[in-house]
């Protein structure tokens, strides 16, 4: 599978020892995970910065120069193993609309089967921009279909309608796929720089909220921060307040 990170703040910090220094930090979890990583920051101008990597983050230089290097108020972070699709950059996390970046976590069941049903459902627009041949790249282009159904996306945008395109994406994905037998796995992790969105669905998935502070991870990172699972078919969010928001995924997405 993958693992994923983001972390959101009032204000601009350093995420170094998330990436690379802590006990569980996801350069050890690349170790797992060898298959390429991607980082997204925001910076002051609102689009993200993106850097990216076939190699895997535990024996990639680069790696640690980007997550030295970062000091942003949100960072959306991502190390791959590859399920569906081949290890080439088209496939690496995250995915990346405007200021809109989206990760994934997980494998879309029998995904060869549903490809087509899939796409089907995705706006023309976001289906011209598809690069490669993961399932997560089409869940990404779904979730701004119904994304961009709602608001415009390159303007200001309330946290509760990206947590609704996001629920519905996980619910509707999980309509199309999910078999008796094998659930499709549907963590994804979503931000525009100024709210941040997290989804759990047969993936771990961890947070901790702060006044001045959201992290959320696929595994908890080290002991010295309160981490709290996120149940299973929930999801998490906060926007520029800090709020934490949290959802029944098929609930909210049911609309």
């Amino acid at each position: 599978m993958c693992r994923l990170f983001g972390f959101h703040a009032l204000r601009e910090h350093r995420v170094h020892a998330a990436l690379v220094s802590e006990a569980n930090c996801l350069k050890k979890q690349s170790h797992e995970h060898p298959d390429g990583w991607g980082v997204a920051a925001w910076g002051t101008d609102g689009q993200p910065a993106l850097s990216f990597s076939l190699s895997p983050a535990h024996a990639d230089e680069a790696f640690d120069r980007v997550a030295t290097g970062l000091y942003a108020k949100t960072v959306l972070a991502h190390i791959r193993l590859a399920s569906v699709g081949g290890i080439r950059l088209p496939n690496t996390h995250p995915f990346r609309f405007g200021r809109w970046c989206f990760a994934h976590n997980g494998t879309v069941t029998a995904f060869s089967d549903v490809k087509a049903r899939v796409e089907a459902e995705i706006a023309p627009r976001f289906r011209a921009l598809i690069a490669g041949d993961t399932d997560s790249e089409r869940c990404c282009a779904l979730f701004l279909t119904y994304l961009s159904a709602e608001v415009d996306l390159d303007g200001p945008v309330p946290l509760l309608p990206v947590a609704w395109a996001a629920a519905r994406t996980s619910r509707r994905v999980a309509e199309l796929s999910d078999t008796p037998e094998k659930p499709s796995s549907l963590n994804f992790l979503v931000s525009d720089g100024r709210v941040m969105v997290a989804t759990r669905r047969h993936r771990p998935l961890h947070l901790v909220s702060r006044p001045d502070a959201f992290f959320v991870a696929s595994e908890k990172l080290c002991d010295a921060r309160p981490w709290e699972e996120v149940p299973n078919f929930h999801m998490v969010g906060v926007g520029s307040d800090m709020a934490l928001h949290r959802w029944e995924t098929d609930a909210l997405g049911a609309g």
